[in-house]
């Protein structure tokens, strides 16, 4: 009798493994049907928003912009984003002004918690959301900002076993420059603390310039590894000259017409204000193990020496203008090889911002990339600190 029972036990036995087989199949057809059609929307704007192309047509270009994303990841955080929490501290700074490495500090140092990137990529990961930035469609709304950050469980779970509060902070540097980012995330984060990192403006240029040139101009070798070809975004989003190719070219592209119309507009966004004369808090310098540094160029790569004396000459009133409103000299005009003389430039305005605002003042038209001046809020109710890059 026990061996006509079996056969009966063991047909339950496949029908049971034959559902949970396909329940698994569907569970993961979903999720990559899902991760799909996710990864393709968000490639399909990246290409526009990051690498400054037409979205490419062929299905290996999409599949590799597949690799180094995460839309799964995406598409649980945009579910779970009322459930998740903000940061405490805001690492503002421009390109090259030591945000990663003072993010990489924040993390080992102090075991600070940094945000989400939606990019695989060794110096964004737990340092930039890119958020605010419009990296997710273009989608900015303040309710959605949680996503990039821990859950808020997992925050009172870490009180709760480490007996201390787990701090978290946004490191995206393309925020500084952002002119709608502030009302965002005081809409989000009403009593932030604020890190600027600054770097001597030639300085920074020069850097910026080694970066995108070597090795193999970086940025650019990413795209074609990806497959994006060459299809650049043509007017009214990208202007003629791009990418340059040397380092003047770079500064007379940053004077283009496309480019001050876009300073124009960000100076009235900013406003008018006193500046940062009210800064309790202060650091000056930080020496750490850089992050992400970038190597010397050749000779025919290497900015020129007049190119730096007119950066020079253009910076020095903006940066004696910082240095009265944080009431302290920076000593960035101490190199008598990089600023042996100065002229004052008549009728150079200076753009600042308060009322619970940050960002680059602008001047439409005039300078280097337009950039002019910093500019932080000082509220009563925000800390701010300021890192000087040495």
């Amino acid at each position: 009798m026990s061996l006509q029972r079996r056969p009966s036990f063991d047909i339950r036995l496949s029908s049971s493994g034959t559902a949970a087989v396909r329940a698994g199949f569907a569970v993961a057809t979903s999720l990559a049907l899902a991760r799909l059609g996710v990864g393709v929307l968000f490639a399909r704007h990246a290409c526009r928003t990051v690498f400054s192309r037409e979205p490419p047509d062929e299905l290996s270009a999409l599949a590799s912009l597949l690799q180094v994303t995460r839309p799964l990841r995406i598409a649980w955080r945009l579910l779970t984003a009322r459930f998740r929490t903000t940061p405490d501290v805001y690492i503002l700074g421009e390109v090259r002004c030591g945000t990663t490495t003072l993010a990489s500090m924040l993390r080992s140092e102090l075991g600070m918690s940094g945000p989400f990137t939606p990019w695989v990529h060794p110096l964004a990961d737990e340092k930039e959301s890119f958020y605010f930035s419009g990296h997710y469609w273009g989608v900015v709304a303040p309710a959605l900002y949680p996503l990039a950050f821990p859950l808020r469980v997992w925050r009172w779970l870490h009180r709760w076993l480490r007996g201390r509060r787990l701090f978290v902070f946004e490191g995206c540097a393309s925020y500084l420059s952002s002119p709608w980012a502030p009302r965002l995330v005081a809409a989000v984060t009403p009593r932030p603390v604020l890190v600027v990192c600054l770097r001597e403006p030639v300085e920074q240029h020069r850097s910026w310039w080694r970066l995108e040139q070597a090795p193999l101009q970086a940025s650019l070798a990413w795209a074609e590894e990806l497959r994006l070809g060459r299809r650049w975004l043509g007017p009214p989003h990208r202007t003629a000259g791009y990418p340059p190719k040397s380092f003047r070219e770079a500064v007379l592209l940053s004077r283009s017409a496309v480019l001050s119309a876009i300073a124009a507009k960000c100076s009235e966004l900013h406003g008018e204000g006193d500046g940062l004369a009210d800064c309790t808090a202060a650091a000056d310098g930080l020496r750490a193990p850089c992050k992400n540094a970038s190597a010397p160029l050749p000779d025919d790569l290497a900015p020129d020496e007049l190119t730096q004396f007119e950066l020079a000459a253009y910076y020095r009133p903006h940066n004696e203008r910082l240095f009265r409103v944080i009431g302290r000299d920076l000593g960035w005009h101490n190199d008598p090889h990089r600023y042996p003389f100065y002229h004052p430039s008549p009728g150079v305005s200076i753009a600042m911002s308060r009322d619970s605002e940050w960002g680059l003042g602008t001047t439409p038209g005039s300078g280097p990339g337009s950039r002019t001046d910093l500019s932080v809020s000082a509220a009563s109710d925000s800390s701010l600190c300021l890192v000087d890059v040495l």
